[in-house]
């Protein structure tokens, strides 16, 4: 059984299999809808679809992006969101999605991240969750060091899903 899903970024062709998008993908994307939806409205506006955008992907869109998801609607009920991004979800390289989140937020190339290095990408990416960067950082820094290895940052975004 086929299921038409837009794909507004033109990664592959908007017919997919069913099976491309798994139950654990749809509640994870519902989980970021939700935590994304600023105040609880039911519904992403501009900002929260690039705030949700950068949790899927780990990479703050273009405007181009944003402007062919939203399809001149000014905001994005949970199915059109859906419809949107779930192709491309299903479809990525789930490791290399991480290698390349870790390699953005170490800003320094120093191998690993720190307090400074995920304040500073929360200011930038989300900076409504800003205030929550040290209870983040807490719990991706899982060996007490102060700094989050690769490897603490790939176990967390496996755990979220990711990989």
């Amino acid at each position: 059984m086929e299921r038409r899903l837009a794909d507004p970024f033109g990664h592959r062709p908007a017919i997919s299999q069913t099976s491309d998008v798994t139950g654990s993908d749809r509640k994870y994307i519902r989980e970021v809808f939700a935590a994304s939806d600023s105040n609880a409205k039911g519904y992403l506006d501009l900002e929260d679809v690039t705030m949700a955008l950068v949790s899927l992907f780990g990479y703050t869109p273009d405007e181009s992006e944003v402007e062919k998801l939203m399809q001149g609607r000014e905001t994005l009920c949970f199915d059109e969101f859906f419809d949107g991004v779930a192709v491309r979800y299903a479809n990525r390289d789930k490791q290399e999605e991480i290698r390349q989140s870790f390699i953005a937020l170490d800003t320094s190339c120093r191998g690993f991240l720190t307090l400074a290095d995920l304040k500073k990408a929360m200011r930038l990416v989300a900076p409504r969750l800003e205030k929550k960067a040290d209870e983040v950082f807490r719990e991706l820094d899982t060996d007490g060091d102060g700094r989050v290895s690769y490897r603490e940052f790939e176990v967390m975004m496996q755990t979220m899903g990711m990989g």
